[in-house]
């Protein structure tokens, strides 16, 4: 089963629901399936495919939630980071895991592209919180998409990988 089964369900069945209460943002569960719908048909179509290792370095937030759920539907495994890690402990990381892509804030993008050097697999470069060169602004990412079908996971897929 897709973890996002879970959110479609409670969607259909409580749309108007709050989902995620942040500061002074609430999106209900109708809101947060859309932005993950729209945000899945964005990413695939930027190349991201089930099983390419997604790094997500980014503070919590709402848009933090949203890219979980559409690595997850679209079957891509999420690899959350520490934004306070520097460029030794990231560049193991994205060595070791194969990542295929990476989400950021722009707050924290300064260690992390120092560690992309001479990472071309890394081709799916993604910032949010503004322009940064050589990233596709994450906004640019939400498309129009109402649905978009979730990856049929298996038991035996994972969903995310930890580096502690």
């Amino acid at each position: 089963m897709n973890l996002t089964t879970l959110l479609e369900n409670t969607a259909a069945r409580r749309p108007d629901h709050p989902a995620i209460r942040f500061k002074d943002q609430t999106v209900t569960y109708a809101q947060l399936s859309h932005r993950v719908d729209s945000l899945a048909a964005g990413l695939s179509g930027a190349g991201l495919k089930p099983g390419d290792v997604c790094v997500l370095m980014m503070p919590n937030s709402i848009n933090w939630v949203t890219i979980y759920y559409a690595l997850a539907k679209l079957g891509s495994v999420v690899l959350p980071i520490n934004f306070l890690y520097r460029v030794g402990e990231l560049q193991h990381i994205f060595r070791d895991s194969g990542a295929r892509a990476f989400i950021g804030h722009t707050a924290y993008l300064e260690e992390a592209r120092k560690a992309m050097t001479g990472l071309p697999a890394m081709d799916i470069r993604v910032a949010d919180g503004g322009p940064a060169a050589g990233f596709t602004p994450l906004e640019a990412l939400f498309t129009d998409h109402d649905s978009f079908p979730a990856y049929p996971a298996q038991d035996d897929e994972p969903l995310a990988m930890i580096y502690t």
